[in-house]
């Protein structure tokens, strides 16, 4: 495994762990922690922006351009709309609402009209994601252009995050996430050589890894807090957040490999964590909530009943995927985009 890829594995796990814990909103009756613990999660969403411009301008080559579309049809729209028929299907047998047609064809829709602020999520809403990736895939030859020509790229990117920032765009619309997504095209275009090979070196240098890891935790904290501190625009922390990445790719490239829960179950946890949360969390909060809260007291039980969640959420997410890895793999891929 090439050390770029093994450090954006690594990034994109521990990204998907701090995006279940902020959509399972693990403190949100404890106030400023709550506020806090998304704060250090404003890096994981575009570690996966990064990685996915990364991955697809890597090789890019203008004849490829059919070949790439095709194969981001199978790993981006394929499993969306999988996972939102099973979401769609799961609320009907949870006793939800019930089936019709305009229902369920509403529930594979994710739309953002600008100007109205219209926004009509999918029924798994954080897969609004892999809409939102497939639109920049769509117009790869524009964005090969604009990162191919530096003098394009560099005040372009500038313009954007000035005008994204004063005007407040919304996060869900194609210009938010427009200059993360170029940024990880550009090192893949131009500096991909030089790139690799800083962490294929640095890689080699394990006598001090403990130590970087530790660095990288420190100096993204000190970030985190002092975005808090200075209340920083969420748009401006993202950003930031983007050097913060590659920053800690260098780091984290020195850890040994990945196993296989830090290469194959990203995507899968990113997609299963609010359907399992809709069957978990009545059963964990109302059949053992009661009970803690008389035993325990109101604060005592809310913490407990997040750990009970968040543990019984992991456990199933990652069980049921070894499961179908080891005796359904085809059912897997199909859930995984070919991934």
């Amino acid at each position: 495994m090439s050390k770029e890829k093994q450090g954006i594995d690594l990034l994109k796990f521990i990204g998907s762990i701090m995006i279940f814990t902020i959509h399972m909103a693990v403190f949100e009756s404890f106030g400023e922690v709550q506020s806090a613990w998304e704060l250090l999660g404003r890096w994981a969403v575009p570690v996966f922006f990064i990685a996915s411009a990364y991955f697809l301008f890597r090789n890019y080559d203008k004849g490829q351009y059919k070949e790439k579309l095709i194969k981001r049809v199978r790993t981006l729209l394929v499993p969306y709309l999988i996972w939102n028929i099973i979401g769609y299907f799961e609320l009907i047998a949870l006793g939800q609402f019930h089936f019709s047609i305009i229902g369920f064809l509403r529930s594979l829709v994710f739309c953002y009209l600008p100007g109205w602020e219209a926004l009509y999520e999918p029924r798994i809403g954080p897969l609004w994601y892999l809409v939102r990736l497939m639109t920049y895939v769509i117009i790869a030859p524009v964005i090969y252009r604009i990162v191919k020509k530096k003098y394009i790229f560099y005040p372009l990117t500038l313009i954007l995050i000035v005008f994204i920032w004063y005007s407040k765009i919304n996060y869900y619309s194609f210009i938010y996430w427009f200059p993360v997504y170029l940024i990880g095209a550009f090192v893949a275009v131009n500096y991909r050589e030089w790139f690799e090979n800083m962490l294929a070196v640095h890689g080699n240098t394990k006598d001090n890894k403990k130590y970087l890891t530790v660095l990288a935790m420190v100096v993204y904290g000190l970030f985190c807090w002092v975005a808090w501190y200075m209340k920083f625009d969420n748009f401006l922390v993202r950003m930031a957040a983007v050097f913060m990445i590659f920053f800690c790719l260098y780091l984290v490239s020195a850890l040994p490999a990945p196993r296989w829960i830090t290469i194959h179950t990203p995507f899968f946890l990113y997609c299963i964590h609010i359907p399992l949360r809709w069957i978990l969390q009545p059963q964990i909060y109302g059949k053992l909530g009661d009970w803690h809260a008389r035993t325990y007291g109101t604060y005592m039980n809310n913490l407990l009943m997040y750990v009970f969640m968040l543990v019984a959420t992991l456990v199933c997410a990652y069980g049921l995927q070894w499961i179908l890895y080891k005796l359904c793999p085809k059912v897997e891929s199909v859930l995984l985009g070919g991934r």
